[in-house]
């Protein structure tokens, strides 16, 4: 396979010859890390006393707080089997929460349908990356609804722009001379995400229009890749029966945050198409995103379509090189927090075990020889050890 981790050369060239990096890039990731800094968790949970048993949309309105009627953007929207958890990240200003069963499954509110919101609504506060939890929205039939929030049932007269549309989901495309998976784009993504993000080139995409008989099988790279690394394998793939999805996302950027618009953007295909199986194929560091969504659908109750796992040199246990990078790089890479050993992103994974039904391949790899940096034998960038800390076994 031709793509590779590229996390721990990463780190080791930032750390060894960092001053021959260009200075605009590092200025920028510098920049987009303080920035990140200030990025909240907003958390809470859906009730629906009067549940019909049709999805669940959790939207995070951006507001004006001087005009708090009047929404200016949707920065964010989360899609649930069910009622329960959610969760948003969410960049500093202030916000509504509102939530709908979507009874003809469109992800979008109409008049007819069980609809809640948090508080009165309640306006929510985004400040210094402190985490918000403990929100609530309770789903309540049309009618109450109409006589508690009137307003909401009036016409809409202002543009509301629909940011979550930056990342493409369910797209046909190629892997082929394809300017989305360029390399610079790749480099993008890893050393200034937010750049990345706002270009529009994240997104979960489709190499063929979607069969219902053929079985996806959703491609991951890892720290610097792009799908374009995947393509001798989804070469060799029996299109008769699969039909090959890959990811493509700022690898950059917490963990935590690519698990969620990963697992969203499941669930999301899961109501348009409902497919009942799903294989996840992954690499380095894209094994640690995929072990991030089984453990999030796990937790949800939603994992019954996630068949099975093959993971290519997952650092499991973290990476030795991402520790001396968080402490002695000058600047640091977002991902690389969740790539020191004993991360609290990397107990979350061992945490709960994997669904019964999902079937676990894991691939090493290694080179010989004993790595003094990495204390033991390794691939070249991921030492041996780590590869094998298989989760839950």
């Amino acid at each position: 396979m031709k793509t590779s981790s590229r996390l721990l050369a990463a780190l080791g060239f930032l750390l060894v010859a960092v001053s021959f990096f260009p200075a605009c890039t590092l200025l920028r990731l510098k920049s987009e890390t303080e920035f990140l800094n200030h990025v909240s968790e907003i958390a809470g949970a859906v009730e629906a006393p009067a549940f019909s048993g049709k999805p669940i949309v959790v939207v995070l309105l951006s507001i004006n707080p001087a005009k708090p009627d009047q929404g200016q953007a949707v920065a964010g929207r989360v899609v649930l089997q069910r009622p329960g958890a959610f969760r948003f990240f969410a960049e500093p200003g202030s916000y509504h929460i509102g939530a709908f069963e979507d009874l003809n499954e469109n992800v979008s509110f109409q008049s007819d349908e069980p609809v809640g919101w948090h508080g009165d609504p309640d306006v929510i506060t985004v400040a210094g990356g402190r985490n918000i939890t403990g929100i609530r929205a309770v789903l309540r039939p049309p009618e109450q609804a109409r006589r508690e929030f009137p307003r909401l049932y009036e016409p809409v007269t202002a543009d509301v722009t629909d940011l979550t549309k930056r990342f493409r989901l369910g797209e046909v495309t190629g892997l082929d001379n394809n300017p989305l998976f360029a390399a610079d784009n790749r480099s993008m993504g890893l050393w200034e995400p937010l750049r990345f993000l706002n270009s529009q080139y994240s997104g979960l995409y489709f190499l063929e229009p979607y069969v219902p008989e053929k079985i996806p099988v959703l491609f991951i790279h890892g720290a610097g890749g792009n799908p374009t690394g995947w393509s001798d394998i989804i070469q060799s793939l029996d299109r008769r029966y699969f039909q090959p999805w890959v990811l493509f996302y700022p690898s950059g950027l917490r963990l935590e945050i690519i698990r969620q618009a990963v697992s969203n953007a499941l669930t999301t295909l899961q109501v348009r198409y409902k497919f009942d199986r799903l294989y996840l194929v992954a690499h380095s560091m894209g094994g640690l995103v995929a072990g991030g969504v089984i453990n999030g659908q796990t937790e949800t109750g939603n994992s019954d379509y996630l068949r099975l796992l093959i993971t290519l040199s997952t650092p499991w246990g973290g990476a030795e090189m991402a520790a001396k990078g968080v402490s002695q790089s000058p600047v640091v890479i977002p991902c690389w927090y969740d790539m020191v050993p004993g991360s609290p992103y990397q107990e979350a994974i061992f945490s709960r075990p994997f669904p019964p039904a999902l079937e676990y391949h894991l691939l090493f790899s290694y080179r010989g020889g004993f790595n003094v940096m990495l204390g033991g034998n390794t691939d070249g960038t991921v030492s041996l050890r780590r590869q094998l800390l298989i989760p839950h076994d």
